[in-house]
């Protein structure tokens, strides 16, 4: 049995186009700022820790953006959602529902962990219809660390399911290096899928076990992760 944890934004989804037009309007708003997501690197990021970062490029004191930071991130939240077209199915990225649709046809446990907050995040998932895949979420808004949110799932899991899962066991799929070098913490097997911000370059360097193109690659995906059951 595999407890699989999968990122949301530029792996399963992108939607990266609202989060960029929200923080813009949310920076004009708060700060008088001209300012976009896409002028940091963004991703792996936790939503207050991208804004926060955005904030130091563009020369925020530091008191200011704090002492501002929670009521925009909540209006931040309800923006986001509030213009998510209903149907959102045309954002899901390619080879994404043919890989979950296999997968939860194995053994395998399937966790979602995302920088965004439960209100983004569920918003998506419900638009997208992702959500149906998914028994278990872990959110960037509730932990510091990336790896955190990982323990979180493993300790999730064992509530439920009263089993433990470590090393090859837990697999972590993302677009993003964070995402790489957070599944090696745990000796967790790695795939790194290039439809983000961090190119496949990139994402070679920090060493995956597999570096796929896109979701799409669903066979040397399933035969890295090995589940059981396996419909290969």
């Amino acid at each position: 049995m595999k407890l699989i944890i999968f990122d949301l934004d530029h792996t399963l989804v992108d939607v990266f186009w609202l989060h960029d037009q929200t923080t813009h309007k949310m920076f004009n708003k708060y700060f008088g700022k001209d300012a976009w997501l896409h002028e940091i690197d963004h991703a792996g990021r936790s939503q207050p820790d991208g804004l926060h970062a955005l904030a130091m490029v563009k020369g925020i004191p530091e008191p200011v953006f704090q002492g501002k930071a929670p009521e925009m991130m909540k209006e931040f939240y309800t923006e986001f959602v509030a213009s998510l077209p209903a149907d959102s199915t045309k954002f899901i990225l390619p080879g994404a529902i043919e890989l979950l649709e296999r997968l939860s046809k194995t053994k395998s446990i399937l966790v979602l962990y995302t920088g965004d907050s439960p209100v983004v995040a569920q918003g998506i998932l419900k638009a997208t219809g992702l959500d149906r895949y998914f028994s278990y979420q872990v959110f960037g808004t509730e932990f510091e660390r990336r790896s955190d949110m990982i323990r979180a799932a493993i300790k999730k899991v064992k509530e439920k399911t009263d089993r433990e899962f470590k090393g090859s066991d837990i697999v972590v799929i993302g677009d993003s290096i964070r995402d790489v070098e957070c599944g090696k913490e745990f000796n967790a097997i790695t795939i790194a899928v290039a439809t983000g911000q961090h190119t496949s370059v990139q994402l070679a360097k920090v060493n995956p076990d597999l570096l796929v193109s896109s979701l799409a690659e669903t066979k040397a995906i399933i035969d890295t992760i090995k589940p059981e059951s396996n419909l290969f």
